[in-house]
């Protein structure tokens, strides 16, 4: 890190001006927090692969990220989503730290919907991406109905 940082400040990039502008603080996080609509859930902090951590790697991860949401919202988060979540990112190994770290819901990056099988598992869940920059408002309720990942063969 220490070194993407020097390679920026080289070419005069201020690395945390970056992180300030384009990241939300404390203040955004409460506002969404207060939100019915929103609710905040854990992530990682350094946003690596947990499949390449060691199981004490991925429980520190687990839990300064959980530590921060606390102290924002007041409330241990129940949720987390794995960054990198493809099948390579993350694993049922992992999956299952998520449950026993207390976590009731953990998302991959896996296209699916929520179906029957995959409650099973539900610190293994796929999820639909709806990121504004690649799909239309108007595609959000096709790829609710799943009908798009059935005809793909993932049935969730």
């Amino acid at each position: 890190m220490l070194e993407i940082d020097a390679l920026a400040r080289a070419h005069g990039i201020d690395p945390v001006e970056i992180v300030e502008d384009l990241v939300m603080g404390a203040p955004e996080l409460n506002l969404l927090d207060a939100s019915p609509l929103a609710a905040l859930g854990a992530h990682t902090v350094s946003h690596r692969a947990v499949a390449r951590l060691s199981d004490a790697e991925v429980r520190d991860e687990m839990s300064v990220s959980s530590d921060y949401v606390e102290a924002i919202s007041g409330r241990r988060p129940r949720t987390f989503a794995y960054p990198y979540g493809t099948r390579e990112a993350v694993t049922q190994q992992q999956a299952a730290i998520a449950r026993d770290f207390g976590f009731a819901i953990a998302v991959t990056t896996q296209p699916g919907v929520v179906g029957e099988r995959a409650l099973d598992n539900a610190t293994y869940l796929p999820r639909l991406s709806i990121n504004g920059l690649y799909q239309k408002t108007r595609y959000v309720s096709g790829l609710a109905s799943g009908i798009p990942l059935k005809l793909m063969g993932n049935r969730g």
